[in-house]
């Protein structure tokens, strides 16, 4: 990972257990990747979308949020959902 990077991913996950389906090893059927810059207001909204529109579909998906050196509150709500949503992973980087 690039120098002033550092990933959080959800607990069960780094530990190589399964995430949305719980299914051990079998590989991921699709990664969503979502770049963030001050979005603490949007946040809650985006990831509540993107699960009502992914777990219905029953593939084995993560979510991985970038947060691209935020100054508000985001990296602290990913730390918070990264420990509550098992299909994410937060990615925070340290400046943009």
């Amino acid at each position: 990972m690039a120098h002033g990077a550092a990933a959080l991913a959800h607990p069960a996950a780094a530990q190589g257990e399964g995430r949305a389906s719980g299914e051990g090893s079998r590989p991921l059927d699709l990664s969503v990747v979502v770049p963030l810059y001050n979005e603490e207001g949007s946040l809650p909204h985006l990831m509540e979308q993107l699960l009502a529109a992914l777990r219905p579909l029953g593939l084995r998906f993560e979510m991985v949020l970038v947060d691209d050196g935020s100054r508000d509150g985001t990296a602290a709500l990913l730390r918070d959902q990264a420990e509550r949503v098992p299909e994410l992973v937060a990615v925070l980087l340290r400046r943009n």
